[in-house]
């Protein structure tokens, strides 16, 4: 059957108008290198429409840093492994015999860390710390437990010992944004340090750290600064030293200002604050608490997860929940415990490396090219992350078609709305029409996600730019103009 000429006309109209908007796009992303603060930026730009189709592009093969749109990477491959109602679990067990007349445990308790990210986290009301140790004391109570002739054990041995990736920089590891993945994480593996400050420039007084950590020592040579001029103090030490020595200024004459930063050996702190509510409810100890890493230091012998009995099972929230965090709020900690727990689920242990190998084939065999996609950690802290732009804008294509698609795109932040993209875009099209993740750290910066067109196609995009030289606020407004472009596509 023939076609009218007038309709014959509009349709050819239409395509030719189409080409013209999308040549339009790509002769502005052709441009972006004579704006002001990223000529000599390297800069990746993949926008494509849902069934695949390049739209526009610049250098989208190019690996670059991704920023925190790697967790896009980490949190939709443990979705489509565990699916989005799986949960973490934490043991509670006790080794050797147990007198149940005169109450005496010969053995020991062990806390059986299980990778759960949010084990005593105040971000989710059924995980507060209160709340778990009421769990456990009831628990051991109810076995009739009233002396232990032993220790409190904190069991983080389904993780390497190692907790932050190698190629983390050394400023990250002692702030709370750079808190190590453990496999019995606990309250976040965060401390807050509060200080006193007073005029500008003059010292400030460490007054006191919440939650209270043992043997933590305090170097502090944090200055006061203007007032009301935020937090630019920075927390060095590593991984299981305890001491911490703060630098950089703070908002002057407050009474209590708080900087955050990573607890040195969660495993050991889950075991110790264990331990005190024990005896704080008259549960006699006669060794002090302990984890199985440093008797393995110290060649002591212990029992393995098999031979113990257990007491009792605490469950996470549900992973959809867990990758919302991530996603919404950014968060470096659950990124890598998701990424630490997806080798774990492969081989029985959770190393970084094997969990970058496993995702890297993962995606390969989804008809991502394995040297367009080279994880390093699992939220994107590392500069060493390298991805393309095509690469990435392909993954979130194909997780259309997955069967947890919307628990996925639910977990994202959307344009003037939520999480980090609440003030993204407001007043403009992308406001309540862009759901998307973004990612920032020092030169770097990025966008990934899903935008609807003034046409009514659903497009996907992502932005990545490396080493500008512009402000944050700069380059930040620059990322927007490049997604309003793409969703004024008609």
């Amino acid at each position: 059957m023939r076609l009218p000429f007038l309709r014959i006309l509009s349709i050819c109209f239409f395509s030719i108008s189409t080409v013209f908007a999308q040549s339009g796009l790509q002769t502005y992303l052709n441009g972006l290198p004579s704006k002001t603060g990223i000529e000599t930026a390297l800069i990746g730009i993949s926008v494509k429409s849902s069934d695949g189709t390049k739209i526009a592009g610049y250098n989208e093969d190019l690996l670059l840093s991704p920023a925190s749109c790697q967790k896009l990477v980490t949190t939709s491959t443990a979705l489509l492994m565990f699916g989005p109602d799986f949960q973490f679990k934490t043991y509670l067990q006790y080794d050797g015999s147990f007198d149940a007349n005169s109450g005496t445990l010969k053995g020991n308790i062990f806390l059986r860390g299980g990778g759960d990210p949010t084990l005593g986290s105040e971000k989710f009301s059924s995980t507060l710390v209160d709340t778990l140790l009421s769990k456990l004391i009831a628990k051991v109570k109810a076995l009739g437990v009233k002396k232990i002739e032993g220790q409190v054990i904190g069991d983080d041995e389904i993780f390497e010992s190692i907790m932050a990736p190698g190629t983390w920089d050394w400023g990250d590891i002692g702030q709370y944004y750079g808190a190590g993945p453990s496999g019995l994480t606990i309250c976040d593996n965060m401390v807050c340090y509060y200080l006193k400050s007073g005029n500008e420039n003059s010292p400030t007084k460490f007054i006191r750290m919440q939650p209270y950590v043992p043997n933590i020592t305090v170097i502090n040579d944090v200055k006061s600064g203007v007032s009301k001029s935020g937090d630019d103090s920075f927390i060095f030490g590593s991984e299981y030293s305890y001491y911490r020595h703060i630098v950089g200024t703070v908002s002057g004459n407050e009474e209590e200002f708080k900087v955050k930063g990573s607890i040195p050996d969660p495993a050991w702190y889950a075991a110790y604050i264990l331990d005190s509510v024990l005896r704080a409810n008259s549960v006699t100890i006669t060794k002090l608490p302990t984890t199985t890493r440093i008797m393995k230091e110290n060649k002591m012998k212990y029992t393995s997860n098999d031979s113990r009995t257990k007491i009792a099972t605490v469950y996470s929230p549900v992973l959809k929940n867990i990758i919302k965090q991530v996603n919404v709020h950014s968060n470096n900690l659950y990124a890598e415990q998701l990424h630490k727990y997806i080798a774990y689920s492969q081989n029985g242990f959770g190393s970084n490396i094997s969990a970058n190998e496993f995702i890297q084939t993962y995606w390969a065999n989804k008809g991502i090219p394995s040297n367009e996609l080279i994880p390093v950690d699992g939220s994107g802290l590392s500069r060493s992350n390298a991805i393309s732009a095509s690469a990435l804008t392909d993954l979130l294509i194909k997780m259309q078609s997955e069967k947890y698609y919307s628990d996925f795109l639910s977990s994202l932040p959307v344009s003037g709305k939520s999480g980090t993209m609440i003030s993204f875009g407001k007043g403009t099209i992308l406001e309540n029409n862009l759901t998307a993740k973004s990612g920032s750290m020092t030169r770097v910066r990025s966008y990934a996600g899903y935008v609807k067109a003034k046409t009514g196609k659903n497009l996907v995009f992502t932005i990545l730019f490396n080493n500008y030289t512009c402000k944050n606020t700069e380059i930040r407004k620059i990322c927007e103009e490049v997604i309003v472009k793409i969703a004024e596509l008609n």
